[in-house]
This record gives C-alpha cells, structure tokens and sequence, in this order.
C-alpha cells in the first residue's frame, strides 16, 4: 500500500469513527452550562415549538432529556429570546425535524468530513500524497474534532472557513492552451480562470463572519488571488463577484433578527491585555499550545504565495480584536479544554501547509499533542479536564506548570462557589462543588480568591478533614 492510499485509509477511519460516535453516543451527553445549554435550547425550541423564546416548556423538556434544569441559559433581556447563534440554530433545528436527537451532530460530524476532503484536495500541491495524513493530524491532533460531539457552532464555521479556502487556493493556476501543431502560432492565450469559486467563497466567509466579524479579516489574504478577468486585466468583476456574496449573509441576519454580534467596544487595559495574549498562548485550559499545538508546524512552513502570506499576520491581528472586544470572554463558549473562537482562525491557517513538512516532523507533532490530546482521544466525550487514570500524572503535571486562566468568567470543569460578591474557584479537578461548598479529592489544591472590588479580609472555613497547611499569594494569614 502506498503512501497516498495508506494517508486516506487512516483520514477515513478517524472520520468514519468520529461519525459513529456522533450517531450513537453524543446525544447522550448533557450540554454544558452556558452558551451550550442555550444552543440546546435554542435548536429544540425552533424545531418543536417555531420560536426561540425561552419558556416554561423548554426547562421541562431538557429536564425530561437529562434530569437537571438547565443552567447558564443565555436569554435576551428585554424579549426573552434565547441568544444562540442565527445560521447555526437554524440548521440544526432542520437536522432535529429530519434526523431526531442525532441529526445535529451528525451535521457536525458531515461539516468535519467535508473541511478534511476539501482540506486534504487543497493541499495535495503542497504536501503530495503525504495531505491526508497532515490533514487527519492537524484535526484530530488539536480539539477540532472534540466539537462534532459539542453544540458550538465554532465547527460549522471552521468548515466554512477550510472550504472556502480550498476553494480559492486549492486550484492549480491557469495554464497554457497549446493550439497544436497544425495551427498558425499567433501568441500563448491562457484558460480563463474558474470565476465560479469565487461567490461560493464569498458566500461561505460571510457566513462565518455572521458568527464573530474578526472573521471577516480571512477574506483580506483571498483579495490578493482575485484572477484577473477582460482584456485589461482587471479584478474588480472577480472582486464583486466574490464581495456581494460575502455580505450577503450579514444582511439576511441583521434583516432577520438585527444585528448578529454586539456593536464593538473594545476595552483596553495593558496589563490584563498582556496576561490574555499569555493565556491565549500557553494557558492551561485555553491556550493555544494546548488545544491547537501543530500550528507550530503551520507556522514554521516556508511562506507561500499569493495571498497566503499574509495568512499568520491576519489570523494574529483577528486573534488580537478578540482579545480587545471580548477580555473576560475570548475563548468564546469554553466547556471543553481549547478555544473555539480560535477554531475558524486554525481553519485558516492550514493552507500555510507548505512542501517543508515532512513525514518525521509529523510523528514529531504526534508525539507532542499526545499529552493534551489523549485524554480526548480516549474519551471524545469528556470535557479534557479529568484525564485517565493513567495518563492523570503526566497530564496534570503539565498543566499544572501552564498559567491558569484568571480572566476567563467560565473555564470547563471548574469548582466555583461565590457569597457576597465573593468567588472561590478551583484550578483543577481535585475540587468539586458540594451541597453549596467545595469538597477536596485530594491531598493538596489551589484556590483563587476573586472579588470587583478591594477586601479588608476574607474568612474561609475549613472541616475538620482539611489540609493541614495553607498558603497564601497576594495576601496573608492572620
């Protein structure tokens, strides 16, 4: 078996399990509180009821699926309506009519499968037949994959995102029309470039900018491919062909509901800005380092040409307006270790893939995402915080050196308990909410104390089975 059967056997496994187990087992999985609970909702109340209001009926009916009530649900203040995202909602509540309960992640598990043919298609001039090999790394060795079992819309973006790049850049150059022996030579004439693609991109990457509009940036490095088109050469019909789609989805929401996103208002502060970019890089449960490590090999690849260059620059200046907009809330929806709102950006940078990659540095990057990606990999379903028991040495020491996420309102698996104003929060698994405290399951644990406002003093109780020594950062005992 060669190399370029061998890299599709193993992409088809990989997708062909992941579609599994979006059939069978992740409708068994209860949402996490917060923006997948709403997203829950939102799709069952659409499908069942034709609105997105949230109702009486609707905690019953995720009380009757799971037996809890429904936690961290997201509601517009002033109408009552379920704040989950616009296309998403709409499609899955579509595969909720058509498929039942699994018909939602079996339309994540189709997005994934058609970001990875379109992906493994559009780098076969980079990589060769090695591209389907790189393209089940790069999703199934960062938490891409995690999502087909999650209600984040991140996914269907990050498809849309890797489609419409392929598209773009996925296609071999025009080339020479030979006229043959037998005809008079008057000049090379050149196959006019495929302009169809170009409204399907736009379309797709106005769709994903419906979601966060620092999407919208990943249309700039596509700008600088437009094919020229009449006799002067210029781009500007291929540009309109590929702007008008683009704001089309933009204006179908903002026709529907408003605007989709809430208007800009970027907070800067330098120091909490700094410790985001920190987090964002190596952070224990949102960084990059983490969730999406062979972006390193993405990065290092010699720079490609066209517009592709430009690729790391704008996905870093995207990545940066997420930090400037939303501060407290840059990992978007974040109930599961990695970042989603990175997701579509990570999309982006696949096509930075260049010829520099090679089979050895692949099982390089294998090796080193195995750590944070195992316990995802043995466990699809789980959050990542509670790895197995015998990976939980190496993987809890590892991110126990990674800085915790202070200024993230919501981290996956997190113990919080807050009184007056007051919140404790664990950094790991070892502390677990209990009958309105927090029950320790091991010998030692790290608190955060957290509260908007300066405190005189803050008085914890302990049981009588506490740990018997207490250390204290930024403050002391007394």
């Amino acid at each position: 078996m060669g190399l370029k059967s061998a890299s599709w056997l193993l992409l088809a496994l990989l997708l062909a399990a992941t579609t599994w187990l979006a059939a069978t087992a992740a409708r068994e999985r209860m949402p996490a509180p917060g923006g997948e609970t709403t997203n829950w909702l939102a799709a069952h109340s659409l499908a069942l009821d034709r609105d997105e209001l949230f109702v009486d009926a609707d905690t019953a009916r995720f009380r009757a699926a799971f037996g809890e009530t429904p936690r961290g649900v997201r509601t517009d203040p002033h109408g009552g309506r379920l704040e989950a995202p616009y296309l998403a909602t709409r499609v899955w509540s579509l595969a909720l009519v058509v498929a039942g309960e699994s018909g939602p992640f079996l339309v994540n598990a189709l997005a994934l499968v058609l970001a990875a043919v379109a992906g493994s298609w559009a780098l076969r001039a980079s990589l060769g037949a090695a591209a389907p090999l790189w393209i089940a790394l790069f999703f199934f060795g960062s938490v891409a994959f995690t999502s087909v079992f999650r209600w984040q819309s991140e996914l269907l973006v990050f498809a849309a995102v890797v489609i419409a790049g392929a598209l773009v850049w996925g296609r071999e150059p025009p080339a020479i029309l030979d006229r043959g022996a037998d005809q008079i030579y008057g000049g090379d004439v050149e196959k006019r470039p495929a302009l169809w693609v170009w409204p399907i991109a736009g379309l797709l990457v106005g769709a994903a900018a419906v979601r966060h509009p620092a999407y919208a940036l990943i249309a700039i490095p596509m700008l600088f491919d437009l094919p020229p088109t009449g006799k002067r050469g210029s781009r500007v019909w291929a540009g309109a062909l590929f702007a008008v789609p683009l704001l089309l989805p933009i204006g179908f929401v903002v026709a529907a509901q408003g605007a989709p996103w809430e208007a800009p208002a970027a907070f800067f502060h330098p120091a909490l800005l700094g410790w985001n970019a920190l987090y964002l890089a190596i952070g224990r449960h949102a960084g990059l380092v983490v969730g999406f490590l062979p972006l390193l090999a993405l990065l290092l690849s010699p720079l490609k040409p066209g517009g592709r260059r430009y690729l790391p620059l704008v996905v870093a200046v995207a990545a940066f307006a997420q930090l400037l907009m939303a501060p407290f809330d840059w990992a978007g929806d974040l109930s599961a270790v990695g970042n989603p709102w990175f997701l579509p950006l990570y999309g982006a940078l696949l096509f930075c893939a260049g010829s520099g990659l090679h089979l050895r540095a692949a099982l390089l990057v294998a090796l080193a995402v195995a750590p944070f990606l195992a316990p995802f990999w043995i466990a699809p379903l789980a959050d990542g915080t509670r790895a197995p028991a015998a990976l939980e040495p190496l993987t809890s020491r590892l991110r126990e050196r990674l800085p915790f996420e202070t200024s993230l309102r919501d981290l996956p698996g997190s113990a919080e308990l807050a009184r007056a104003g007051v919140r404790l929060r664990g950094t790991g698994p070892t502390l677990r909410p209990a009958g309105g405290r927090l029950a320790l399951d091991a010998s030692r644990a790290v608190v955060l104390v957290e509260s908007d406002r300066s405190l005189a003093s803050v008085r914890l109780d302990f049981s009588a089975n506490a740990p018997a020594a207490l250390a204290v950062e930024g403050g002391s005992t007394g």
